[in-house]
């Protein structure tokens, strides 16, 4: 579980980073979320959770 945990929270960090880049119109493209502060803000989140899962998950002694 170790392993599983960290790869989601990795990938929910890379996706949070993502959306907060095309909130912020940083990454352009045709989505209808590139330009919009909601993604930013929940980007952020996502983000922050993501990486806080990972951690865990690492950092957890297997038993």
């Amino acid at each position: 579980m170790r392993t599983a945990g960290t790869v989601f929270g990795i990938i929910l960090l890379i996706a949070g980073v993502i959306w907060a880049l095309q909130g912020a119109g940083i990454i352009q493209s045709s989505s209808p979320m590139t330009g919009q502060t909601f993604w930013i803000f929940a980007g952020i989140i996502t983000a922050i959770v993501g990486a806080v899962i990972a951690y865990w998950s690492w950092s957890r002694r297997s038993t």
